[in-house]
Formats: C-alpha cells, structure tokens, sequence
C-alpha cells in the first residue's frame, strides 16, 4: 500500500510540473508575440493575430523537432561508433573487472552527446526562424 501511495504521489507531481511548463509555455508565446509587435511592428510576425501567433508557434516547434530528428538521425552511425570505441577499447585492451569498461563507455556516450548538441541541435534555425519561414 505504501508503494502505491508513493508512486501516486511521484505521478501527481510529474502531472503538476507538466501542466505548469505548459502554462508557462503559452504565457511565453504571447510574451514573445507582444514583443514582436511593439519591436518590429512592421514584421510578417506582427500582422498575425494572437491566436493566430499560437498556432504558427505551434507549427514550428513540430517543424523544428522534425529538424532536430532528422539532423539526429544523420549523425547516429557516427554516435554509434564513438560508443563502440568507448566499449571496445577498454575491452580488448585492458583485462580488469569492468571498472574502465563502464568509465569507458559513459565518458564516450557524454562526448557522443556533446558532438550531437553542438554540432548538430544548436545550429538548427530558432522557432522564429521557422515561423519567418512560414510568413514568407
């Protein structure tokens, strides 16, 4: 029974957090979409209505997670091979008790993480970036 109390708890608090990044989400947008309309008034951005800008918004979170996936996908085989080396290497040349070949493979996975956001995501075009796209 305690297990169930705990594990109800840990969800109800992972519903609350979820539910206040949401909202604070669409506060952000229509911050953002303010912005754009007191900064750059003359902006393909900035003759949206509000919900209009939600939904653009919207439309270019997906567009860039599709990017994002995309870029990902392009850049996995040479992920993978840095986590075989960081596997492989400990493993054929060192005989220990596994302790390298653990250490090897989580510092190979944190490079291989590193590559991919710096290279990879952080390059990719911002949300407004998108949107611009879209407005044309």
């Amino acid at each position: 029974m305690l297990w169930f109390l705990i594990f109800f708890l840990v969800v109800a608090a992972a519903v609350a957090v979820a539910i206040g990044k949401a909202r604070g989400a669409g506060v952000a947008v229509q911050a953002e979409y303010e912005r754009i309309k007191r900064t750059e008034p003359d902006s393909a951005l900035a003759q949206y209505g509000p919900n209009e800008f939600e939904m653009a918004w919207k439309r270019a979170i997906d567009a860039r997670k599709r990017a994002s996936n995309i870029a990902a996908l392009k850049v996995l085989p040479l992920m993978a091979a840095i986590l075989f080396a960081g596997f492989a290497i400990p493993l054929l040349v060192l005989n220990d008790d596994g302790t390298l070949l653990v250490l090897g493979s989580v510092i190979a996975g944190g490079v291989a993480l590193w590559y991919m956001k710096t290279k990879v995501l952080d390059p990719l075009p911002s949300i407004l970036d998108f949107m611009m796209r879209e407005a044309g």
